[in-house]
């Protein structure tokens, strides 16, 4: 599928901070933040996070410490 364009969460602090945002310039990818109690957006949003999720649990395995490391290569 690629890298998305676009990345929108629901203000999680997770999503929101440095290293995020660094990964986010770094792919060229858009952080959208959504309108607030807009319930919509936020499904649309938890279906995201937990395809990245996913994805992030593969590839660390049972090492979680190291999940921001492997951030690139999740995305």
């Amino acid at each position: 599928f690629g890298t998305p364009r676009a990345i929108i969460n629901e203000h999680g602090t997770h999503f929101c901070n440095d290293q995020f945002a660094k990964v986010m310039l770094k792919y060229s990818v858009t952080h959208r933040l959504p309108t607030a109690y807009h319930p919509q957006t936020y499904g649309q949003v938890e279906v995201s996070n937990r395809g990245l999720k996913r994805i992030l649990e593969r590839i660390v395995g049972e090492n979680r410490a190291c999940w921001s490391d492997k951030l690139d290569d999740a995305l």
